[in-house]
């Protein structure tokens, strides 16, 4: 996965739509031609500024880190385009007992980082190594995942699609019944961001 792109951007799926539409309603003429390439120039050419925009703030969040933590290699980092745009990026920094969350705009690249910091739960992480679902999120994740207990209940989340403390892919894989704890399949319990959460997000484009 690049992580150049939100799963949703309008500003590279419009110009393929357009072409698609007329492709649909009038494929013969020489107009529809000229918008399918055109769509499909201009949101490549987005694609590739996405891939820019990354490598510019990943060198932030490596000088961060070098500047910051010089002496600790453990620390590994993952950033992601907030919803509908490419312009503020989320920053993930984990390491083995915490992770801190922030973001970055392109727009003003000098800004100071700043992040949230987030205390990982060694006692339900070291409870849910025993269950399958916990290998194959920690393998799909690259280890970027949150495990927590709650009402007898243990949880892991994907921290990649999401922001604290609300994520898409959560999954509750163990419950605590009769003092004792049983593996269970699986169940999604996510949630999106709010429009208040998205909101404050996005005022820092």
């Amino acid at each position: 996965m690049w992580s150049t792109i939100f799963i949703i951007d309008p500003a590279y799926t419009l110009p393929l739509l357009v072409g698609a539409v007329a492709a649909l309603t009038v494929p013969r003429a020489n107009t529809t031609r000229h918008l399918i390439t055109f769509g499909i120039v201009l949101s490549s050419c987005y694609l590739i500024w996405s891939w820019a925009a990354k490598c510019l703030v990943n060198t932030k969040v490596s000088q961060y880190l070098e500047t910051t933590y010089p002496h600790e290699s453990a620390q590994t980092y993952f950033t992601v385009p907030t919803p509908f745009n490419t312009l503020l990026w989320r920053i993930i920094i984990k390491s083995e007992d915490q992770y801190a969350e922030g973001y970055l705009s392109v727009r003003n690249l000098n800004q100071p980082l700043e992040f949230r910091i987030t205390e990982l739960d060694q006692d339900a992480v070291s409870h849910a190594r025993q269950y399958q679902a916990f290998g194959k999120l920690d393998w799909f994740t690259h280890g970027f995942m949150k495990t927590e207990m709650s009402d007898n209940k243990l949880f892991v989340s994907d921290l990649r699609m999401g922001a604290e403390p609300h994520y898409v892919f959560r999954y509750l894989i163990a419950a605590k019944t009769n003092a004792e704890w049983q593996e269970v399949t699986p169940i999604k319990q996510g949630s999106r961001y709010s429009w208040e959460q998205l909101k404050k997000i996005l005022e820092k484009i």
